[in-house]
């Protein structure tokens, strides 16, 4: 059972900085007037959640329970900032307007399932 979450917990650890160091490169290239540190997280993350997901299911990868813990649960878990993305919402709201807290909200949601949608296309269009 501990084993189990080790797996999650070093997945977790690389997920949380590989996050960190998306938000400081997303803050030097883009700027900070929009939380691009979270929506390139979290956008880059559901699109791997769904060809990684797509890719198990085929039988293709992710075949040990240990691949799926550290890799889906632990890394992806990690990397991807939803309660980020409901803070930077609230922060949106207050610092700047209630319509970018809508833009966030719509925009992340709706690419962010367009994108796991489209990992999932790819895995069946290759095989």
């Amino acid at each position: 059972m501990w084993s189990k979450f080790l797996w999650v917990a070093g997945g977790g650890a690389c997920g949380a900085m590989a996050r960190y160091a998306t938000a400081l490169l997303a803050q030097r290239w883009v700027g900070g007037n929009f939380p691009y540190g979270t929506v390139i997280p979290n956008m880059v993350g559901c699109f791997l959640m769904g060809l990684l997901f797509a890719l198990s299911t085929r039988g293709i990868a992710l075949q040990q329970e240990q691949a799926k813990l550290l890799l889906l649960v632990g890394f992806l878990g990690s990397f991807t900032t939803f309660s980020s993305f409901a803070l930077d919402s609230v922060l949106l709201s207050r610092e700047q307007s209630v319509s970018m807290m809508l833009f966030n909200i719509g925009f992340q949601n709706i690419l962010g399932v367009a994108l796991a949608g489209l990992g999932i296309w790819l895995v069946h269009q290759i095989g």
